[in-house]
């Protein structure tokens, strides 16, 4: 349910920063259209996975999940502190 809810807000963002980078529409509608279908190609696999595989696969699928967040959140994070801590730095250093 999140995932669908999800989906068309991350689908938008996705839209307007392509559309700014001066990529042509073409390439705009096949990355969207990629884009569209992992999500539920996503829900499609964890579903067979949890259903037909073992306790190891289901296990080895939600590390994976859970990594790929952490790795996300990590690296937006770490750029966010970088870009305040340059800020400061050039701050500091003006003044």
């Amino acid at each position: 349910m999140s995932i669908a809810i999800h989906q068309p807000a991350e689908s938008l963002a996705l839209l307007v920063a392509l559309l700014n980078s001066g990529l042509p529409r073409a390439t705009v509608i096949r990355a969207l259209s990629v884009f569209s279908c992992i999500g539920p190609l996503g829900m499609l696999l964890g579903i067979a996975v949890s259903e037909h595989a073992g306790p190891l696969a289901v296990g080895t699928v939600v590390a994976l999940a859970a990594g790929t967040f952490i790795y996300v959140g990590a690296t937006e994070m770490i750029a966010e502190v970088c870009s305040i801590t340059i800020i400061i730095t050039f701050s500091v250093s003006i003044a």
